[in-house]
């Protein structure tokens, strides 16, 4: 199935923004976003109206121009193209402006994120394709004035009322008779929902240009008892067969309920049912985009992870809807005493998360104390009986050096889990000297789920390209990563379940978990797959290397399923290889004789020499990320990235960088020659059921 493509233009004098919203639509896995570029605000207008984009994203400054200068040519045009507004600023007073021009959309540069682009890009496109099918069914209903559903007015080339039909009388308070020859705007006012501001004429604009006018939206009609509506509609000029404009007929179409409903549907999306707090999906949303803002403010902020101690006790002995009536207050205590700038979220069962902008750690910690306090002292009660309730709250601080998302959740859910070992009613600080602490605790936490995964089938195989650096060929090579899913359905990445596997001997079920399901994923596509160019990637542990069986459990894997070896690539470690030597070299020797290919992985992060290469035959070598992710900055790593890339080429080894993240590490990679590249500058992991064959 071919992959959906949008043609996107940008209008902006500045290349540095060109290649900021190239590399964020980069990182959409879908749909495939083709990028124009135009810096010329006198050829701008040509382009935009005669090529075929689905979308314009504007600059609000065209050096000395004000970019709405273009946008309201674009409108007087007549093209219908989505416009979204792009600014540094950040006000308000440019948003509506955009906005009254015809503006779709109005995004602040400074806080665009793949995610929060995408989704304006994808409702934009939509929204208009959905008020061009509007209108559409609304030309086609105004050859009569009695369209139902529809308040329909008519009047005469003055603007004064000549008919209303009845749902017109109905919406506006007026009865035909009392507004017969009235100016349209004695009896209605039409206004614009946020500003307030009245709106022009469209039934005097429709007779002097004689053109169909649509109603801005968001639109509101005040009748005559002042009530509002929300409403969509056009002004159309009514022609006599001579074709001179006699009139104009104006349909208000009402979608109050519509509007009502949307807002609810976006609130009840958002938030918890039972608390009213916000949910885990707007947490995290607002959390990955503050990560992301961190990274070009320098700002630090405090994030709280908490649940509440013993709250089972509550459950069982005084039932469930007793602990939710205790949930209810604890989220009205938390929202009366922090700050509203605070996204305070209901994460599942007796789990909460708080998220404080612009606080520092010192801070973050007294307001954590203090929190701690205050629910202690609280006097929850249930039938008349006093409940004591206490929290053990992690606290983790977000500043330019935080990672991820999910290593930051997991810091601050190892900083609670340390509270609540020390006794619960209180908060701990995560820090980086914690670690060995909090990994034991994480691990703990993690093992019976593991244990569980497996019975519930609730691991997922992955997929991530390996591709040319040079760029010219689609993705035919993919390394295949597993991924763990927990009760909740969230997903728990490697960093945080592999030292747990490790740890208590579990990682040759991992492995023949991995070859079991990729197995079986190959022959369910075997039409798609058998013959053509594609290779995965496999990671082996040194586990399935020690283990006496594991090698004719493979061979028996290949005979069952049918799959060629030569589009099977093992991978291992280079400190599984060295401290496993031998049955590397055996391992290596047998599956290369059957077919196989073999890569070496992580290579430069043992410090090992080079000379163990001469007796492990190995086709690939996967250059390690810690060297290639900042070498296009760090003059060290990139001499070891050429060091690497040259002796692995004279003993006939292709070599794969890890960690490629942006486009500046890519053409440092093509200067040194290195073959293949993989990261998430070229695509992030994803479900391999969703790979595009």
């Amino acid at each position: 199935m071919a992959t959906e493509v949008i043609k996107v233009v940008l209008i902006d004098d500045d290349e540095d923004d060109f290649l900021i919203i190239k590399g964020l639509l980069e990182e959409v896995m879908e749909p495939c976003y083709q990028l124009s570029w135009v810096d010329n605000f006198d050829r701008a207008l040509e382009q935009i109206v005669t090529q075929a984009y689905d979308l314009c994203l504007l600059d609000y400054r065209l050096g000395r121009i004000n970019g709405l200068e273009l946008l309201k040519k674009i409108r007087e045009k007549g093209c219908n193209l989505p416009v979204i507004v792009l600014t540094g600023q950040g006000t308000h007073e440019i948003d509506l402006e955009a906005m009254k021009l015809g503006a779709d959309d109005y995004l602040n540069k400074n806080e665009v994120t793949p995610t929060l682009l995408e989704r304006s890009i994808r409702y934009a496109i939509e929204r208009r394709k959905m008020e061009d099918e509007l209108f559409k069914e609304k030309e086609r209903a105004l050859v009569t004035l009695d369209s139902i559903g529809d308040a329909v007015i008519t009047t005469d080339v003055a603007g004064r009322i000549t008919h209303l039909n009845l749902v017109a009388e109905k919406t506006t308070g007026w009865r035909n008779v009392e507004v017969k020859n009235m100016p349209l705007f004695k009896a209605i006012q039409l206004i614009e929902e946020f500003s307030r501001e009245l709106i022009l004429n469209p039934v005097q604009r429709a007779v002097r240009e004689d053109r169909i006018i649509k109603l801005p939206a968001p639109c509101l009609l005040l009748n005559r008892e002042g009530e509002e509506f929300a409403v969509e509609g056009m002004a159309s000029p009514i022609h006599n067969r001579e074709n001179k404009t006699i009139g104009v007929v104006l349909v208000l179409h009402d979608v109050t309920e519509q509007r009502r409903l949307l807002r609810e549907i976006a609130y009840q999306a958002n938030h918890d049912h039972l608390t009213g707090l916000v949910n885990r999906v707007y947490f995290e949303e607002r959390l990955q985009a503050l990560i992301e803002r961190t990274r070009l403010t320098n700002q630090e902020h405090a994030v709280f992870y908490f649940d509440l101690d013993q709250f089972r006790k509550v459950n069982d002995t005084c039932g469930h809807f007793a602990g939710d009536q205790i949930l209810k207050q604890i989220a009205t205590l938390l929202k009366q005493k922090h700050r509203k700038t605070d996204t305070i979220a209901r994460l599942g069962g007796d789990e909460f998360g708080i998220i404080l902008e612009n606080c520092s750690a010192e801070e973050g910690c007294a307001l954590a104390d203090e929190m701690c306090r205050l629910i202690k002292d609280y006097r929850f009660s249930w039938e008349g009986k006093p409940i004591s309730i206490s929290v053990s709250l992690g606290v983790a601080i977000v500043n330019t050096k935080t990672v991820n998302f999910d290593k930051l959740m997991g810091a601050a859910d190892q900083a609670c889990c340390i509270a609540k070992e020390k006794g619960g009613n209180r908060y701990h600080l995560y820090q980086d000297d914690d670690f060995d602490l909090s990994r034991l605790h994480g691990e703990m936490k993690l093992l019976p789920l593991i244990n569980r995964a497996f019975e519930d089938n609730r691991f997922c195989l992955y997929y991530q390209p390996i591709v040319p650096v040079d760029g010219q060929t689609p993705p035919s090579w993919f390394e295949i990563l597993i991924r763990l899913f927990d009760e909740r359905g969230d997903k728990l990445l490697p960093g945080r379940i592999l030292p747990v596997v490790q740890r208590y001997n579990m990682m040759l079920e991992i492995d023949r978990w991995v070859l079991d399901r990729f197995f079986q994923y190959f022959q369910e596509n075997e039409s798609c797959l058998r013959g053509k160019p594609y290779t995965f990637n496999i990671n082996l542990s040194g586990a399935a290397l020690n283990d006496d069986y594991f090698l004719e459990y493979i061979e028996d894997l290949f005979a069952q399923y049918k799959v060629p070896p030569q589009q099977v690539c093992f991978e291992l470690t280079e400190t599984i290889a060295i401290a496993n030597f031998n049955q590397a070299l055996n391992f290596i020797q047998k599956l290369k004789a059957f077919g196989c290919r073999f890569a070496l992985d992580d290579f430069g992060s043992g410090l090992s020499s080079f000379s163990y290469l001469k007796f492990l035959p190995f086709d690939y070598l996967k250059i390690d990320g810690n060297f290639v992710k900042n070498i296009n900055e760090n003059l060290i790593d990139q001499e070891m990235v050429k060091m690497i890339n040259t002796v692995a080429h004279l003993m006939g080894i292709q070599t794969i960088a890890e960690f490629v993240e942006e486009q500046a590490v890519q053409e440092q990679l093509g200067v040194i020659g290195v073959d293949y590249m993989q990261g998430y500058w070229i695509a992030k992991p994803a479900p391999l059921e969703k790979l595009k064959l």
